[in-house]
């Protein structure tokens, strides 16, 4: 079966969102942010707090050098680490040793949105869970050693409390956003996938084919491999619908959509170029091998049934090699240049190749 598939800017487009998104937050966390850690680092430092404002100050410096290296380097999930990484230790410092009057445990909040934000309710969902067992295991193991400040227990539970609701609340947004996302996105790829294929035969048509034929005009020309077009025409298909009628007319359109999926190879791309006619592209294919490919799909349209009764379907097809116009604004395979080969005039079952050395340079 020959590929069918590409990728559409449509679609391209919309798989970046949530990229585009995470570098935003990357960008605001780590100028915001910083700018947040060094105000209290350095008002730490001046009331003689050095551990805490040293560790305040250092997650600053961290802050601004992940976003200058993710301006450079543009690896998100490394970007995104290093934010999560450096908001998860200033939060668990600030709660274990209660920060400024045992406020540490309030700037815990800021966890909430950013996890989610950052890596979206189902990986980041897991990841705040996490973070929220942490942070109840300081609170209410009694005596525990790893906490080096006192919480009246009322504080402590009602903190986790507000925490956790807090954070189903954003959960529930942020899942329901996510959702409509994926929806959008999949609305989005149907319609672009309806304006590129023709509804009868569910091939490509005449949009998705040039599409395609400026992807491989340029590969192309990287690569300097030879490459043909094939058009193919159903012949007297007119005389074939009155003969019948459009019923049948349609379902020969559509067998041979359907054949011509099963003739070609996975590289080769075929479309429904207009009317009756339809045109493949075979990469890195000459003359001669075209015309093997023509041949096998001139023989199985000639046998197409309809109800079981023949329609004597009769293709015939041009075909055409490299160079090809530098920009395909307009392909004129029903007039073959020289390099170009015909049916033969006997009842078109054969196929004549012209005997010139251009014909098959690539």
């Amino acid at each position: 079966m020959n590929n069918q598939n590409s990728t559409s800017p449509g679609t391209a487009q919309a798989l970046n969102v949530d990229r585009n998104r995470q570098a935003f937050i990357i960008a605001l966390f780590s100028t915001v942010g910083s700018a947040y850690l060094f105000l209290f680092g350095f008002s730490a430092l001046t009331r003689g707090e050095y551990v805490l404002g040293g560790l305040l100050v250092c997650s600053a410096l961290a802050g601004i050098s992940n976003y200058l290296l993710f301006r450079q380097l543009h690896n998100y999930r490394s970007a995104a680490g290093v934010v999560i990484a450096i908001m998860a230790v200033t939060c668990l410092y600030l709660l274990v040793t209660g920060g400024v009057n045992g406020t540490g445990p309030l700037w815990s909040y800021i966890a909430i949105p950013l996890i989610l934000f950052m890596y979206g309710p189902r990986l980041g969902g897991s990841l705040l869970g996490a973070y929220f067992l942490a942070m109840a295991a300081l609170l209410l193991v009694p005596a525990n050693p790893l906490l080096l400040t006192e919480y009246d227990p009322d504080f402590a539970t009602r903190f986790l409390a507000s925490f956790l609701a807090v954070s189903i609340m954003s959960y529930v947004h942020e899942y329901s956003r996510f959702k409509a996302n994926l929806a959008m996105q999949s609305l989005r790829q149907s319609m672009e996938r309806e304006a590129r294929t023709d509804t009868l035969t569910g091939l490509p048509n005449r949009r998705a084919m040039y599409e395609q034929l400026q992807q491989e005009l340029a590969r192309a020309r990287r690569m300097h491999h030879p490459w043909c077009l094939l058009l193919c025409d159903l012949d007297d298909f007119k005389q074939l619908n009155d003969t019948h009628g459009h019923l049948t007319g349609d379902a020969v359109l559509k067998e041979t959509g359907r054949i011509l999926r099963q003739c070609l190879r996975a590289s080769d791309y075929s479309a429904r170029w207009g009317g009756e006619e339809f045109l493949v592209l075979l990469p890195e294919t000459d003359l001669h091998e075209a015309g093997a490919v023509a041949e096998k799909i001139r023989d199985q349209v000639s046998r197409i049934r309809v109800d079981g009764i023949p329609t004597a379907a009769s293709p015939s097809a041009s075909a055409c090699i490299r160079p090809m116009p530098a920009a395909v604004s307009m392909i004129s395979c029903d007039r073959p240049t020289a390099c170009c080969m015909q049916p033969s005039a006997a009842a078109r079952t054969g196929w004549s190749v012209p005997n010139r050395p251009e014909a098959n340079k690539a």
